[in-house]
């Protein structure tokens, strides 16, 4: 191919002697201003593939040499170009063109695209047709792979002079062919061909005679050639890879976290020749960094950090190449912003670079090494420190003697101002029942800056850390700014949650602030000191590794908790929204055991709670006395009401029987449960969604585990049916969250038990309905026009660059699949519940989720369906086993269950979640255990 293209003037002729043009200069102006139903789109989509192709790129021809008066017209061509070039590399029966006609095809258009890139003094749609080049080089190896590695070579080739001029279009272009073709490009290319094609570069690197545009565009297309060879060789080495070139493209497409590092990978030779010379470079513009030049090396950042996560050998192939990255991301991490964003950005960039290298497990032990193996070159001297580099991350400076500067004052200094000033401002606004991206908007430095912070934590230990960090937070605890106090404790958090073991014995210390504080006048402490005191609450039995076995752990509640109790208490009834909202998910943070593991989400012991509830309900009755007659409730006042009613069904939850003396809530929860019937905005549907959920957690909590109590409960609990099943009868879905109300139901399914079983006909139709409900998936054409392998779109659909058909969006409704899900769940509960009396049921709601024990967009609907089933099974063996239902229906289940399961058990891959095989396995291990043991009267089994 590359000795046999056609030439320019070949081109040009050929299509200039054609009878009629179809795509003219006035066809495209029409598409640039369409009018309704788009005429001339269908006109052009008419125009046979290979005219389109052909005609476009005469087009291009045309209008480039006067690009300045059609920059318009050729960006139009160029795009559309491209759209029929990721075409032509389908399979034929999508493009109708023959595997030889679509060579011939691209092999027309390869040069003149070529010639026209190579056109520097036209810059407006020189990238859009370094793009096309891009695309052809990926779709020729699709249709060809021996002409794609022919036209790979001729492109690397052509685009040499390029580089090592360091001209950015053709190090884009580069950059573009090695994410849309890894394969081909490593196939043809070596450490040693791509070393030379980058050794003219730096030359002019190391002379300083490049700018800074040119060194970013350098480094992007250094980095993403290595970051290509990590997915070819990913690819390649798979043992599940297709040979199939297309699959292969379309793995290529998918970025993927690598945690090894491999010092004999070509990428790490390239990066061992290239990266400290780049990054000294950088260095050296950092020091005096115009303000047009921030969002360039925020760039710069945003290439090391993307090649941390998918190439880290290129970064760190030696211990000079590891050692350069981690003094030049500092560098920049410790830049004065001076209430710059721009440079406050660069920062939170640079400490995402070492976040991220750090998180490798190679490179975290290479950083925790002794001294006699450590590079000396960061610390100049210490020959008394274990671990140079690690003081260096911790130091920030190359002097012991010297403040600390680290990444983890970084990450403190900028908790403190990346934070909202506007405290009265904050407190004004309501509070939400969900958090979006517009919730903390203006926090987002400092919350970015935190989650930096619990990272390093993380990737370095506690034990190397929290020393340095205790020592900071006793500096910010004297001051008197309530920025500095919310900073504390939202570290404190940080460290918790990352070194749980380690942070055992500061857990004292820590409560005694969180309580000190809590007391602040500030809205904003208040709300992070609640934050606090519930992640301890969650993490309270962890205990260190290094404890001996005798040692008592420090339990929060035991040692603090009517405390804490009374400080929740108090802030429950504050008048920001936001605090009382928080409070009250607290107390749900107290009312569940955790050590973040083992017993998490498990009720706390009842005299852990019990001694408090008076208390607490008392508090509570603020924001339960919300007069719902008015129709209309602000926001933050439902908001808290919402949190409030979670809280006291946590309360009954944890106590248990002894919450029977406060059953006279049931009143107040019935009566929201059926407000406003006729406001139907979603706020007030999540409210009487809680409503009827608290009221079955209460009822289940007074009648105790064996229904001793339940009588206290039957009349409400058919109140509370009756008034579900007219909501399913009339159609009326939206009064209430269906999932809740189907939850609440299997609730008081638990507790009345047979007495339940007639409204069983009213509840089931519209849970099959939900589970047998078809998946709505859809493939459609993409408006992204980006260079983007994959991304995701803003209304939940998932674009992605699809070998031969071009840019596809994906949607599948995901609330269909949670639902599905929550209906497994309900069926799970009631077949469980209702043991031998949802026999009747255990045919119909078989067939309804067998299907979806199969479902290939979900692990969840696949686990949750077979543990439905499993009960569903059990229940149609004791139906069948009392003689009350029907006894073929087991022994025809059986087989098909078994098989269905140890199927799917067998379908699911290592990438799945370990709790989805568990669930399938735990599932037919059941089936198979009620199939051996449930008899009939005779001693038959039921099912064999």
């Amino acid at each position: 191919l590359h000795m046999n293209l056609p030439t320019m003037s070949y081109l040009q002729d050929r299509l200039l002697n054609t009878r009629t043009m179809s795509i003219t200069i006035e066809l495209l102006d029409s598409m640039l201003a369409p009018s309704p139903g788009n005429p001339a789109e269908a006109h052009y989509r008419t125009i046979p593939l290979h005219s389109r192709v052909r005609e476009l790129t005469n087009l291009l021809t045309q209008l480039h040499g006067d690009n300045a008066n059609n920059a318009g017209r050729c960006m139009l061509a160029a795009v559309l170009l491209r759209r029929e070039v990721e075409t032509i590399g389908g399979k034929q029966q999508l493009t109708g063109l023959a595997p030889s006609s679509a060579v011939s095809l691209m092999g027309e258009i390869a040069n003149p695209l070529i010639s026209l890139f190579l056109q520097k003094e036209v810059t407006q749609s020189r990238r859009q047709i370094g793009h096309i080049i891009a695309e052809l080089s990926s779709s020729l190896s699709l249709v060809s792979v021996e002409d794609g590695k022919e036209w790979m070579k001729t492109v690397l080739n052509h685009i040499r002079p390029g580089c090592g001029e360091m001209d950015p279009m053709t190090f884009l272009l580069l950059g573009d062919i090695a994410d849309r073709s890894p394969l081909t490009l490593w196939a043809v290319g070596s450490a040693a061909s791509f070393s030379s094609l980058f050794s003219g570069s730096m030359e002019l690197i190391q002379r300083s005679t490049c700018s800074l545009d040119q060194l970013e565009a350098c480094m992007g297309a250094l980095l993403q050639v290595g970051i290509a060879h990590e997915k070819a060789q990913r690819i390649m080495s798979s043992p599940s890879s297709s040979t199939d070139q297309m699959e292969q493209a379309l793995m290529a497409q998918f970025d993927e976290r690598s945690t090894t590092v491999d010092v004999t990978k070509p990428s790490a030779i390239i990066g061992k020749h290239f990266l400290p010379t780049l990054l000294e470079a950088l260095t050296v513009f950092g020091k005096s960094l115009l303000p047009n030049q921030i969002d360039v090396m925020s760039k710069c950042m945003s290439h090391l950090s993307t090649c941390s996560i998918q190439c880290p050998s290129m970064l760190a192939g030696d211990d000079t190449s590891l050692t350069c990255l981690l003094r030049t991301c500092m560098k920049f991490a410790q830049l004065n912003s001076q209430g710059d964003e721009d440079i406050t950005f660069l920062k939170l960039s640079a400490l995402d670079v070492l976040a991220t290298i750090t998180s490798v497990p190679q490179i975290k032990r290479s950083i925790l090494k002794p001294i006699g193996t450590s590079p000396r070159c960061v610390m100049q001297g210490g020959a008394s420190e274990k671990a140079p580099l690690l003081n260096f991350l911790i130091q920030g400076n190359e002097d012991n003697n010297l403040d600390q500067k680290g990444v983890l004052y970084v990450c403190a200094e900028l908790a403190i101002t990346g934070v909202d000033e506007d405290e009265e401002n904050w407190s004004e606004d309501p509070a939400s029942v969900y958090d979006t991206e517009s919730s903390w908007e203006d926090d987002h430095t400092a919350l970015h800056a935190e989650s930096l912070l619990e990272t390093f934590v993380l990737n370095l230990g506690g034990a190397s850390t929290l020393q340095s960090i205790f020592q900071l937070v006793d500096i910010l605890l004297a001051s008197p700014s309530w920025q500095d106090q919310r900073a504390v404790l939202s570290i404190l958090e940080r460290c918790l949650a990352a070194a749980p073991a380690t942070f055992v014995p500061h857990v004292g210390s820590t409560v005694d602030v969180a309580l000190r504080l809590i007391q602040s006048s500030s809205k904003r402490v208040q709300y992070q000191a609640l934050q606090l005191l519930g992640a301890l609450c969650c993490a309270n039995t962890v205990e260190g590794e290094e404890q001996h076995a005798a040692t008592q752990p420090i339990l929060v509640r035991e040692n603090y908790g009517d405390k804490i109790l009374e400080a929740i208490a108090h802030l429950i009834q504050s008048p920001c929204t936001k605090v009382a909202s928080h409070a009250c998910l607290t107390v749900v943070s107290y009312c569940r055991g955790g050590n973040g593991q083992v017993d998490c989400m498990i009720p706390i012991e009842e005299g852990l709670i019990v001694p408090f509830i008076g208390t607490l309900l008392e508090a509570l009755k603020v924001p339960l006395s919300v007069d719902m007659s008015q129709q209309v409730v602000s926001q933050g006042s439902l908001t808290v009401l919402i949190r409030a009613i979670g809280a006291t069904a946590c309360l009954a939850d944890a106590s248990g029987e002894a919450f029977l003396p406060h059953y006279g809530i049931m009143g107040g929860l019935k009566a929201t449960m059926k407000a406003c019937p006729n406001v139907r905005t979603h706020e007030m549907a999540m409210l009487r969604g809680a409503a009827i959920e608290a009221a079955s957690i209460v009822g289940q909590a007074v009648a105790g585990p064996e229904g001793g109590q339940v009588s206290f409960y039957a009349n409400d609990a058919s109140e509370i049916m009756e008034f579900a099943t007219s909501l399913l009868s009339s159609g009326h879905t939206d009064v209430v969250p269906m999932d809740q109300l189907f939850a609440a139901c299997a609730r008081i399914a638990a507790v009345m038990k047979s007495q339940y079983v007639p409204f069983m006909s009213s509840i089931l139709p519209h849970i099959l309905k939900r589970a047998t409900e078809k998946l709505e998936v859809s493939i459609t054409d993409s408006e992204d026009s980006s260079n983007k392998s994959s991304s995701e779109d803003d209304d939940g659909g998932y674009s992605i660059n699809i070998p031969g058909m071009g840019v596809k969006k994906i949607k599948i409704n995901t609330t269909q699949l949670e639902e599905k899900a929550n209906s497994a769940r309900a069926i799970y509960e009631h077949a469980r519940s209702l043991g031998k009396d949802f026999g009747p049921y255990a045919e119909a709601s078989a067939d309804a989720f067998l299907p979806l024990l199969h479902n290939e967009y979900s692990g969840d609907v696949r686990s949750t369906s077979a543990q439905a089933l499993c009960q569903i099974f059990k229940a149609a063996c004791l139906s069948a086993s009392a003689g009350s239902g029907a006894q073929a229906l087991p022994q025809n289940m059986l087989p098909v269950l078994a098989k269905a399961l140890a199927k799917q058990l067998s379908q699911e891959s290592e990438e799945d979640e370990l709790e989805n095989r568990f669930a399938i396995a735990d599932a037919l291990s059941e089936v198979l255990y009620d199939a051996f043991t449930h008899k009939d009267a005779n001693g038959m089994r039921i099912a064999q």
